[in-house]
């Protein structure tokens, strides 16, 4: 390909993926509809440098601390709880950024007022001069989204280096189309952080072991530390890191010497890792290896040294209060494990480990086409490597395997886990196609035709956003028809509806009505809890369900829900006499048809009438929670409209 047309294709895609990326960083109306940034962002506010010099590293005293509350908090507009311990599971390297960002952005806007005559200027340099907990969703958005764009840019450079330009430009598409990546560009939390920081280790890495120049190795280190101090789990790259290092000796396919003398010291060093038995007896060779090669091993540590250092010059407070990190990290690595029965993640009770992954990425993630292409170029790509003993290859495979195979096996299974491998298995993909289309030109057209369909669910799915966030619109309705001081109930453990809303210049509160809340997750799930929530629904004027957190869960596990599976079917068939009198929503779509998820069928409910489908309704099946939940959750009002006694409704639960 002539390189000055392959590099013109490049800025088209960064541009495509920029824009699809930057699109409506007001997705949610200021609503903080998203619950790990909104966490991270009041996080955020508190993030100062010390009035006092001599606090800056002192836990009790600094502001800097992400896992304590400031004693003295310089931010006004947002409640701060008293100084104290405070939970902090995210990276620290993204929060301080975000926070630098949003101060120089601010400052910048002072500096130049004519930014101020810019729509997304001005809110990124906080021209409506907005309290700090509303302006940082803006810049902590469009940072997520350049992070992502830099990892189009990064998985084009990794696909050139290892299959060819062809294959790298067409791994850029896919990654810029993908709407997993589309959509976590749009929170202002730390994942697509992350990914950009394991692409740029992964490809100096490559790099490295291409050219063996020491400055890649360095590289290779920085994107290590900011990686690890973005997510613990990018510990995993040490990984390719070694790959690199240590393939110049074992891998041929990169190896600059020649003839009988780079096959006996291939040789001699294989040697120590034929097993002959036992773990001990392969720990013992691995070391002798390491001995053995002791200037790759010190290229090693000293790769893992440089990122450490990365590390603690960029999350100091991981290494001061060094008990209060691991703590965290454990009660995550304990979560994800399902050990700890929180209620956000029983969704995954009972899916198929590495399936449900790889099922959600083709029905709603990237798309089936792809997803199979994606998989099957992995699978491909690891046979090759094993005849070929290609080095860039395995180095890849090296970080993607690892990362799937123990992730994948989590029982929470959250859809932005994978996405520090998706572009790389999408690169896959594309060079599975490449490969393909050399033999076959007719696969040209499918791939052109699979990305085709890529870009027009993205396009789909971004103008989506177009629409008011359902828990917006439903709020509007509630102010609207709902009678003052009526009692409402909303779920525990989702968003308590309606949300403080503006109507034709007017602030409206939900502080004019009663809202009391019901816990359907309780446990043990026994005839008092049910009856006490009977009472509480037969007493009310409304239910408002903000999403599927709970109706969508229990019903799938009536081991554990019983009561409150026969509950749920009972309302939604308005046997209990509440009525679905309101539905917000917004779905992605483009020229009229819609691409709906369907909660309610999986769970064994009815479909509420003013919820249903129509004839544009593209139904695609059950979708995650957590990729609805956030930015197109269905919202519903239920009407008290038979007014039935709790006797009355504790009959209808076993009709």
């Amino acid at each position: 390909m002539n390189r000055k047309l392959e590099y013109s294709l490049l800025v088209v895609i960064l541009l495509v993926a920029a824009g699809l990326r930057l699109a409506y960083p007001n997705w949610d109306n200021g609503a903080h509809a998203h619950p790990d940034e909104r966490y991270i962002i009041w996080v955020a506010t508190t993030i100062d440098w010390p009035l006092d010099a001599s606090a800056i590293f002192d836990p009790e005293r600094t502001s800097l601390d992400p896992f304590r509350w400031p004693p003295k908090p310089q931010t006004t507009g947002v409640a701060i709880p008293k100084p104290g311990p405070r939970d902090f599971t995210y990276g620290h390297f993204p929060l301080y950024l975000m926070v630098i960002a949003a101060r120089a952005l601010t400052w910048l806007g002072a500096a130049v007022p004519q930014l101020a005559g810019l729509t997304f200027a001005a809110d990124l340099v906080n021209a409506p001069g907005r309290v700090e907990y509303e302006h940082l969703p803006y810049v902590g958005r469009a940072l997520s989204a350049l992070f992502d764009t830099a990892s189009v840019l990064l998985i084009y450079l990794i696909g050139r280096r290892t299959f060819g330009a062809a294959a790298g430009l067409l791994a850029a598409v896919f990654t810029a189309l993908a709407v997993l990546h589309i959509q976590l560009s749009h929170f202002a939390a730390f994942d697509t952080a992350l990914t950009a920081f394991v692409l740029l280790t992964v490809w100096a890495a490559v790099r490295h072991a291409q050219t063996g120049r020491r400055r890649d190795l360095l590289l290779a280190g920085v994107g290590l530390g900011l990686a690890v101090g973005s997510k613990f789990s990018a510990v995993l790259l040490a990984i390719p890191i070694a790959a690199a290092i240590f393939g110049r000796i074992i891998f041929t396919a990169d190896h600059a010497e020649s003839g009988e003398k780079k096959k006996n010291r291939i040789s001699a060093a294989s040697a120590p890792l034929r097993l002959r038995s036992g773990h001990v007896a392969a720990v013992k060779k691995f070391l002798l290896f390491l001995f053995r090669q002791w200037r790759l091993t010190l290229a090693w540590f000293g790769v893992l040294a440089v990122g450490f250092a990365v590390f603690a010059l960029t999350n100091p407070f991981a290494l001061i209060e060094a008990q209060r990190y691991f703590s965290q990290i454990n009660v995550q690595g304990l979560m994800v494990r399902g050990l700890l029965d929180w209620p956000f993640t029983q969704q995954y009770r009972g899916t198929v480990p590495y399936w449900y992954t790889v099922e959600q990425q083709g029905r709603w993630e990237l798309g089936w086409p792809i997803t199979a292409a994606g998989y099957a170029g992995l699978a491909a790509c690891v046979w090759r490597s094993f005849k070929t003993r290609d080095a860039a290859a395995i180095i890849v495979l090296s970080w993607v395997l690892p990362f799937f195979l123990s992730t994948g096996s989590f029982m929470v299974k959250f859809p932005r886990y994978m996405l520090p491998v998706t572009p790389l298995i999408l690169l896959f993909g594309a060079w599975l196609l490449v490969e393909l289309a050399r033999q076959w030109k007719a696969v040209w057209a499918g791939t052109a035709a699979l990305a085709g369909g890529m870009a027009v669910y993205a396009f789909a799915f971004v103008n989506m956003y177009a629409a008011p966030h359902p828990w917006i619109a439903l709020s509007q309705w509630v102010y609207e028809n709902v009678p003052t001081n009526a009692v409402i109930l909303t779920e525990k453990w989702d968003d308590t509806l309606p949300l403080p809303v503006e109507i034709d210049g007017t602030h409206y509160s939900y502080r004019r009505f009663q809202i009391q809340k019901i816990n359907p997750f309780e446990r043990p799930d026994d005839e008092e809890k049910v009856q006490l929530m009977l009472a509480q629904l037969s007493a009310s004027d409304y239910l408002i369900i903000a999403s599927n957190r709970l109706y969508g869960v229990a019903p799938r596990l009536p081991a554990r829900y019983p009561l409150t599976s026969l509950y749920y079917q009972a309302l939604f068939d308005e046997s209990l006499g509440f009525e679905v009198v309101a539905v917000a929503r917004r779905y992605p779509t483009l020229g009229g048809w819609r691409l709906v998820d369907n909660p309610f069928t999986p769970a064994g409910l009815a479909v509420p009438p003013l919820a249903g489908f129509s004839e544009r309704d593209w139904n695609w099946g059950t979708a995650d929670e957590s990729f609805t939940v956030y930015d197109h959750p269905l919202a519903m009002v239920f009407q008290n409209v038979k007014r039935m006694t709790v006797e009355e409704m504790w009959e209808a639960l076993y009709r």
